[in-house]
């Protein structure tokens, strides 16, 4: 069980979500990713992305000393994903819908986050999919971590390649 509440993101937690963004973009830096986020997402992104109510945010518990204070962030794509129609490779499955996992920060002070986020996705659907940049290891920890499988390099809307991953539930 995770210490987080799951929730949509509200136009109120937009300046912690910005400074999220930015640790991570630095993090990212640091360990030697630097292509990944560097042109977003920025506040017009987060504030795009509140909008669509996709925008989640995990916050500590109610029983927690630190109660609802915000700890991470991910989008969670319910429609399908266009730039995952053409890979160099495979998917595991490629008829069933799947939710796609984009922008998963963390606020760097409390660990499982990323398993958290992948949990609540895995929990809404039997086929959940996820790309990062070669070079942002911390993130391919995290996603074998979880259970996902290499499936291929995809092409994303800025012309860069990515890892492509796919877990499916199952049957």
């Amino acid at each position: 069980m995770h210490p987080y509440d799951i929730r949509p993101a509200t136009l109120a937690d937009l300046e912690i979500l910005d400074q999220i963004f930015e640790g991570a973009r630095a993090y990212m830096r640091k360990e030697g990713n630097t292509v990944q986020w560097q042109t977003g997402p920025f506040k017009s992104d987060i504030e795009r992305d509140i909008k669509t109510g996709l925008l989640m945010v995990l916050a500590n518990k109610k029983d927690m000393p630190d109660a609802g204070e915000i700890e991470g962030v991910f989008f969670a794509q319910v429609f399908p994903e266009p730039t995952y129609l053409k890979i160099d490779g495979a998917w595991i499955d490629d008829e069933k819908p799947y939710i796609t996992i984009h922008r998963l920060a963390s606020r760097g002070r409390k660990p499982g986050v990323s398993d958290a986020a992948i949990d609540w996705c895995k929990e809404r659907s039997g086929s959940v999919r996820i790309d990062t940049h070669e070079t942002n290891l911390s993130m391919i920890r995290a996603i074998r971590r979880n259970g996902f499988t290499y499936c291929g390099i995809i092409i994303i809307a800025d012309k860069t390649p990515r890892l492509a991953y796919q877990w499916v539930k199952e049957d």
